[in-house]
């Protein structure tokens, strides 16, 4: 049994362009200080290169992988509801 009703979600507050960067921004940052932390701690500060490298990485991917279901999810939101 299939309905014709779509979900829809509306936030309560729509997030500012200054909150979709800091989340954007936040999982590479957060992944270059812990391994900064890491290395430092063992020593070996010339993995420093190995955390701004995993943390760009994760960032592109990130962008990769986003940004086109992004442009999907606003496309399915603009179609018209079918009707009943």
């Amino acid at each position: 049994m299939t309905s014709d009703t779509r979900a829809r979600f509306h936030p309560l507050r729509p997030p500012t362009k200054l909150g979709r960067a800091a989340v954007l921004l936040a999982g590479p940052v957060l992944w270059v200080v812990a391994l900064d932390i890491v290395a430092w701690a063992a020593g070996q500060t010339d993995l420093i290169l190995v955390g701004f490298a995993v943390a760009g990485t994760s960032f592109l991917l990130g962008v990769v992988i986003l940004l086109p279901a992004r442009a999907l999810r606003l496309r399915e939101e603009r179609e018209p509801e079918p009707r009943r």
